[in-house]
């Protein structure tokens, strides 16, 4: 009130109750139910030989440049219906037509640091980071990850980084990344019925799908045993399956086996490629034409596929045996072939 002229602003504000976590550790075995989802600032460290669980339906909400460390064990069980979700905390929306959770690095992402073993992650989304899963070194004679019907997606890094370690994907997605979907960097890994999509939309210098190495900083790390069965490894580039791999020693051990990958086709080196469709740009049921939403408007995106997909029918019954259903519950074994990736086609309703 000046000079007698009164002026009114009305403000509209929406809250969720939830709990604040502010450089929070967890010390002892821990629980955490669905209910109130948790809000992370300043980051939250799981200590070496303590395990953080995740029932289905949690929810955790990073702040900016917040982190999961993890030096302990990590152990999250969401189901179809009830994922357990890491995500920003914006809410909010960046136009009108674009929520922050739309767009990418909101929050840091998960570490797996050097002593942490034993993690599994089922049913898990993992969205909007700046990256996704990233796997320090560790022996390769114990498990260090377990991730199944699960997504990593629209990350501003790498989407999961194996850096020689041990893991285990199977029916997960990694989509969208401005680094690699997924880098293996010696170890032992193995991915059945996984989809690797990179169309990252939001950088032309996006990485690859699929990065191989047995090399690292100059560094040698021997490539155990990289295993890819009844994948579908796509993207916008007319190869997204790169690496530096160097043979002299042998210590090289890659396969694929029934995948749909958008590379060159290896004439010199079949026996590791048993099975395998080569997707060539511009062919019907393609790149993102296989998708059933592909909205780069709205930065929406459903890798599901279509009927025209050259996905269909491409994988084998003897992988799909590991899976028998794919990321939505749906039936593999009732087709005389399921699909390659991590999703079998239904027609839509």
């Amino acid at each position: 009130l000046e000079s007698g002229v009164e002026q009114h602003v009305i403000l509209t504000a929406v809250g969720q109750d939830a709990y604040m976590w502010r450089g929070k550790v967890i010390e002892a075995d821990t629980l955490l139910e669905a209910g109130r989802p948790i809000v992370v600032y300043d980051s939250l460290s799981v200590r070496e030989g303590v395990t953080l669980s995740m029932a289905a339906g949690v929810q955790l909400y990073f702040h900016d440049g917040a982190n999961l460390w993890v030096h302990g064990r990590i152990v999250a069980e969401g189901t179809v219906d009830r994922p357990v979700v890491f995500r920003g905390d914006r809410t909010d929306r960046m136009f009108d037509y674009l929520p922050y959770d739309n767009t990418p690095s909101r929050w840091g992402g998960i570490r797996l640091k050097a002593t942490s073993t034993d993690n599994r992650l089922n049913h898990v989304d993992i969205h909007s980071a700046s990256y996704g899963i990233a796997c320090d070194s560790s022996s390769t004679d114990v498990m260090k990850l377990t991730l199944e019907n699960s997504v990593i997606h629209n990350v501003g890094g790498e989407g999961l980084g194996l850096y020689h370690c041990r893991a285990s994907v199977g029916n997960t997605q990694i989509s969208n990344t401005l680094g690699h979907c997924v880098a293996v960097v010696g170890g032992w890994a193995e991915f059945v019925h996984c989809t690797l999509a990179q169309f990252y939309p939001w950088d032309a210098t996006r990485g690859d799908a699929l990065y191989l190495a047995n090399k690292w900083l100059a560094l040698d790390y021997p490539l155990q045993h990289a295993h890819f069965l009844n994948c579908l490894v796509t993207g916008y580039a007319d190869n997204v399956v790169t690496g530096n791999l160097e043979d002299e020693n042998k210590d090289v051990d890659y396969y694929f086996g029934n995948c749909v990958l958008r590379t060159v086709e290896a004439e010199d080196d079949a026996a590791r490629f048993v099975g395998v469709v080569y997707e060539k740009k511009g062919e019907e049921g393609t790149g993102q034409e296989q998708f059933r939403l592909f909205d780069t408007d709205n930065y929406l995106y459903d890798f599901r596929l279509k009927d025209i997909s050259v996905a269909r029918g491409k994988g084998s019954t003897e992988w799909a045996a590991r899976y028998p259903t794919d990321r939505y519950g749906i039936d593999r074994l009732t087709e005389p072939t399921p699909d390659a990736g991590c999703y079998e086609f239904v027609p839509e309703e």
